[in-house]
C-alpha cells in the first residue's frame, strides 16, 4: 500500500482537512454531494461523517464553501501557507475543475 503525499510530504503529517460542527449541520449533504474525492460517509445516524480525511486535496476548501449553514471548517489557511513555506512546497489545490 503506498502512502498519499502532497509535495512529498506524507498526508498522515498535514492535518488538512475539514471538520463538521455537529451542532450546525442540517444533514443536507451537500458536502458529500459536492466532494469528488469520497471524504464524506454516512454514519448509522445518517449523519455525514469525514471518513476518509486523507482523500482530502490538500488546499480545498470547496465543501466548506458550498454548506449553507457554515457547519464545516478547516484549519486557518495561515497554517498550511506556513506548512508550505516551511517544507518548500508548492500550494496547490483541488483539480476539481474549478468548483471550489
Amino acid at each position: 500500500m503506498s502512502t498519499k503525499t502532497w509535495n512529498g510530504v506524507p498526508l498522515d503529517q498535514i492535518n488538512w482537512f475539514p471538520t463538521i460542527d455537529k451542532s450546525k449541520c442540517t444533514k443536507c449533504f451537500e458536502c458529500m454531494n459536492f466532494c469528488a474525492h469520497g471524504v464524506y460517509t454516512k454514519n448509522e445516524q445518517n449523519e455525514p461523517v469525514v471518513s476518509e480525511q486523507y482523500n482530502c486535496v490538500v488546499g480545498c476548501t470547496g465543501c466548506q464553501k458550498i454548506c449553507p449553514v457554515g457547519a464545516i471548517s478547516f484549519p486557518p489557511r495561515e497554517y498550511l501557507n506556513s506548512f508550505s513555506n516551511q517544507n518548500k512546497a508548492r500550494l496547490s489545490g483541488c483539480s476539481c475543475g474549478g468548483k471550489c
